[in-house]
């Protein structure tokens, strides 16, 4: 069992490490995770992103919580530090910045040398400078049949089809026989693969069944 549990943390490392060779030249890789609506997993699963960025890929990882109230500030406010002039915070070797401020925030994804990910409350005009300014942008939404008109009216709303397929991700909430259907004209609307939200019980202890999924969602 030990032995057979070995083996396959050693592919899944052999692939990761194939994966990382292909975008270890992009030094400051910036990922943006929005919801179509709140509570649909946007903290959780950018949490998982940055402690696995840390943690397995061994990066510099600053997380931009961008929110008028932080979610996280009880969590991960113990130990203070600066970036720059800007108030942060450190744990498990991830950097905090929790602010709403977007001109510090822009400065700080321009001028520091780290992976970015950045915990989105909602994409608008305000916040699109720093939606922009990342090189993936992940929309996460749920594709019930009473939410996917949301899901439809928030993409075209914010003009999301005329980014680059490349650097867009999109991930439904639920995963049944009914949402794969709906998915599937999603998916022709945007042209892009619909992933599925990753289960991931503590993104603070991730386990190696939950590599894969996140190392897909860092292009």
């Amino acid at each position: 069992m030990f032995f057979q549990r070995f083996l396959r943390m050693k592919e899944i490392l052999l692939l990761l490490n194939n994966k990382i060779k292909k975008i270890e030249n992009k030094v400051n890789k910036k990922v943006c995770v929005v919801g179509v609506s709140p509570n649909v997993g946007v903290t959780h699963l950018c949490i998982s992103l940055a402690n696995f960025m840390h943690s397995v890929l061994g990066k510099n990882v600053i997380y931009i919580e961008l929110s008028n109230e932080s979610q996280l500030l009880s969590v991960v406010g113990m130990k203070q530090i600066l970036i720059g002039d800007i108030l942060a915070y450190e744990y498990k070797g991830v950097r905090y910045v929790l602010s709403n401020d977007i001109d510090a925030i822009r400065n700080i994804m321009l001028r520091e040398n780290a992976w970015f990910v950045v915990d989105m409350a909602s994409l608008n005009e305000e916040t699109r400078p720093i939606f922009n300014n990342c090189n993936n942008r992940i929309i996460i939404g749920s594709l019930r049949p009473w939410c996917q008109r949301e899901y439809y009216e928030f993409i075209d709303k914010l003009g999301l089809l005329e980014y680059d397929m490349d650097q867009m991700t999109y991930i439904k909430t639920d995963t049944n026989k009914k949402t794969n259907i709906i998915a599937s004209g999603l998916a022709n609307y945007t042209k892009s693969t619909i992933k599925d939200l990753p289960i991931i019980n503590d993104p603070f202890s991730l386990k190696e069944e939950n590599f894969q999924e996140l190392m897909d969602l860092i292009r």
